[in-house]
């Protein structure tokens, strides 16, 4: 069984899927050349927003666990907010190939298949990103 960690930056993704899918989003992330890129500090003062499974790390943001001032409740709401850009760069990697879209979130094969077909998705996206293709407003599902 394959795992599929996806990281959106910027609206572009940065992917693995060499993982058991019982592995730990946290654990590959760990094992992740994207870390090992911010830990050389490639990425200057940016952050990634995580969910509460990831450690804090300096350029990680998670939610405060039983927040108990305003500021921190403010912070939450903030990063909810923030992590709705993740939700949304899945949405219009779904507009794009509507295979991922109609699948209901389940493909129905095996899962090594799934990963390939994701990862087969992915690649061109990025690529439509990093020549600022535009997604037409009649290719956008909900």
């Amino acid at each position: 069984m394959s795992k599929l960690c996806v990281i959106a930056i910027k609206k572009r993704i940065s992917f693995s899927a060499k993982y058991p899918g019982s592995t730990h989003d946290s654990f590959i992330w760990s094992n992740s050349d994207l870390r090992r890129r911010f830990l050389a500090g490639e990425f200057g003062d940016s952050y990634l927003l995580g969910d509460s499974g990831y450690s804090l790390e300096p350029y990680i943001m998670t939610p405060i666990h039983e927040p108990q001032t305003q500021a921190e409740r403010s912070y939450n709401r903030s990063h909810i907010q923030t992590r709705l850009v993740v939700e949304q760069t899945f949405g219009v990697l779904k507009s794009r190939f509507r295979c991922l879209h109609t699948s209901g979130g389940s493909l129905q094969y095996a899962p090594d298949k799934c990963a390939k077909i994701v990862i087969a998705c992915l690649l061109p996206h990025n690529y439509c990103l990093d020549q600022r293709l535009p997604l037409h407003d009649d290719m956008l599902v909900n």
